[in-house]
């Protein structure tokens, strides 16, 4: 496919720092959540927040989450995040039926406590606590939790842009693409070792698969290709693909690194450029990229009247 294409030789990597040896952590990534929360029926403050020691999200990581971006006090694509919970509640076979159709009413809720209109809302079920061992009672009640957080300054971030390292962890392989599982210690330990804004992960094979918490993109020339290796069932990807044609395919570290650009997708920035990969230079304002952002852009205000 890439025959033609120059073979970039990989970038001379920096010494590679043992963070859990005492040095200085990586910058900090992310907000800390907003005043208020919401678990098992209650908004309290979250330093009222309680769960039980003995919950098997916090033993086994008996559990799943969702995270759904907001624009102008409205969730985006609403329903394809439920349709994904619930097939991650019905796999894990833990009976929360019932919540899913709850949780636009937490978000409302949230949102008018917190007075916040942007946000990104994770929302954490285990199975709640009980039993003994890998043994379960039927009749403990689910543990629900739900925060917003604020977003990224999304234009800062489109004008920075992303920084890449690919990580010795390999991509841990799910039973299923549809559970977003609590269970994320490899996606942990790889954002640990990174000291860039997001991981890139390898499946099994070598191949390349996709962020700790983003899917990847490649271009070369005009086509958009999506790493076959990619596991998890990601919404944001889809809308990157109902925007512009994207073919999948296998993509060794070596085909990856001849890209034209690179960008990543997530739920909470939507479409962002990276502008360095492994200490290699990408144009993170690429034309395609910009004009694919434009788009997602609208897209979002047509479907939740963002900025009106």
């Amino acid at each position: 496919m890439f025959e033609n294409r120059p073979k970039n030789p990989p970038p001379t990597a920096s010494p590679k720092k043992e963070v859990l040896r005492g040095d200085p952590p990586s910058p900090k990534r992310g907000t800390p959540p907003e005043k208020f929360v919401y678990l098992n029926g209650d908004f309290l403050a979250l330093e009222e927040a309680r769960i039980s020691p003995e919950d098997r999200g916090f033993l086994l990581g008996d559990g799943l989450f969702e995270t759904i971006r907001s624009y102008n006090g409205r969730l985006f694509r609403w329903p394809q995040h439920r349709a994904r919970l619930e097939s991650g509640l019905e796999e894990l076979r833990i009976p929360a039926s019932e919540i899913p159709e709850r949780i636009p009413h937490i978000f409302d809720e949230l949102r008018v406590r917190n007075k916040i209109a942007e946000a990104v809302m994770r929302i954490t079920i285990s199975r709640g606590a009980g039993g003994t061992g890998y043994s379960w009672n039927p009749a403990a009640p689910r543990t629900v939790y739900a925060t917003l957080r604020r977003p990224p300054d999304i234009p800062q971030r489109r004008k920075r842009g992303m920084t890449l390292e690919t990580s010795s962890i390999p991509r841990p392989l799910p039973f299923t693409s549809v559970v977003k599982t609590i269970s994320l210690g490899a996606m942990a330990l790889a954002r640990l070792e990174a000291y860039a804004d997001e991981a890139l992960l390898l499946d099994a094979g070598g191949f390349v698969a996709e962020g700790t918490a983003s899917a990847v993109f490649f271009l070369f020339g005009q086509e958009f290709i999506r790493p076959e290796a990619a596991v998890l069932k990601s919404i944001t990807a889809e809308v990157i693909e109902e925007l512009r044609p994207v073919r999948v395919h296998r993509l060794s570290l070596e085909e990856a690194r001849c890209a034209d650009a690179i960008f990543l997708a997530s739920t909470g920035m939507g479409p962002i450029g990276v502008r360095e990969w492994d200490g290699r230079s990408y144009p993170h304002r690429h034309p395609l990229i910009t004009a694919l952002q434009a788009d997602f852009d609208r897209l979002v205000a047509v479907e939740t009247g963002a900025g009106n």
